[in-house]
């Protein structure tokens, strides 16, 4: 089925949704302007390139804005989706741009999305996958890849950072795990939680995890998923896909999680494996087989972020050779 750019539209008094399109399966990452007594603020800003920029400057206008009168864009976190557009608002408004500190120190704002041939192929010598798909890999990622530096923030977000909006307040609360400076932002007044990555309606946010690190995203994922239950009454406004209950849909990723956790040393019993044999043995939303070369990337990615976790655990241990092979403890 083909997913279409959906429409502006005013969700809550004051909250508006502005789909900007970009490249790849997704096809949209919504931005949404909230309006304060100063200025609207955005969340998010979208792709970079100038059809991105266009819908976003059609989409305040909608709402009744130009992008002249931005007061400031906060963002959920720093991938290419979301902080993309920064460098053209920077030349065409006056506003400031927030980021949560880790997305800086952790190379998120830099390193997302970029074409570094010589570092994924050494990714790929740990993660065990074929030769064939390791060609595919690295020639089909500069598809998706950015160019040049992103501009720093101006500012950092803090957890519980609180911004003035119509209507209320925005709470910053700080939810890593899909990135590791993500932040989701409460408005209470509109009764709505703005999830980013963090929680989706449909599909499960990637929980990236590179085979030589020793820290464990997924234990971080979890815990702010529990966080995130605490305003669980509210409605959840993502960056893709549609609006969710938050706290039942955050219940669901928890259980899902728990579901591929099981899967994951249920294919250790067979044996010591590499992690692409882990990833080709677990539940994805296709058949691993039908998968092309970036879905492989990321199953095997996210197969590792599983894996990292039950380590953590002390259940499963690894090898020190390439690729690294893990094995039950």
């Amino acid at each position: 089925m083909r997913i279409e750019v959906p429409p502006v539209e005013e969700v809550r008094p004051g909250v508006w949704a502005i789909p900007i399109p970009m490249p790849g399966s997704l096809v949209y990452v919504c931005t949404y302007l909230v309006e304060t007594d100063d200025g609207p603020l955005l969340i998010d800003a979208g792709w970079d390139g100038e059809a991105p920029l266009a819908a976003l400057e059609a989409g305040v206008r909608t709402a009744g804005y130009s992008l002249a009168d931005l007061q400031g864009v906060l963002f959920t976190h720093g991938h290419p989706d979301h902080y993309g557009l920064v460098r053209r608002l920077r030349e065409r408004t006056g506003a400031w741009f927030a980021l949560h500190e880790a997305d800086v120190a952790h190379g998120a704002v830099s390193d997302a999305y970029r074409s570094n041939g010589d570092h994924l192929a050494r990714a790929l010598d740990g993660f065990g996958c074929t030769p064939e798909e390791r060609e595919a890999i690295v020639s089909g990622m500069p598809k998706l890849s950015v160019r040049g530096d992103f501009p720093r923030p101006d500012r950092f977000i803090g957890d519980a950072d609180v911004f003035a909006v119509s209507g209320g307040e925005l709470l910053a609360v700080h939810t890593p795990g899909h990135a590791p400076g993500h932040v989701c932002f409460v408005h209470r007044g509109a009764g709505v939680v703005f999830t980013g990555d963090h929680v989706l309606s449909l599909t499960t946010p990637h929980i990236p995890a590179s085979p030589a690190s020793a820290e464990s995203p997924l234990d971080d994922y979890l815990d702010s998923l529990r966080r995130i239950i605490a305003h669980g009454e509210l409605l959840g406004l993502p960056a893709h896909e549609g609006p969710v209950h938050v706290g039942t849909r955050a219940q669901e990723l928890l259980e899902h999680h728990d579901a591929r956790l099981a899967e994951a040393l249920a294919a250790l019993a067979d044996g010591e494996l590499t992690i692409r044999e882990v990833a080709e043995r677990m539940t994805w939303s296709m058949p691993f087989a039908t998968y092309g070369p970036l879905d492989v990337m990321l199953a095997m990615s996210e197969a590792l972020a599983h894996l990292l976790h039950l380590r953590r655990r002390g259940l499963v241990a690894r090898s020190d050779g390439k690729p690294y092979r893990w094995r039950l403890a």
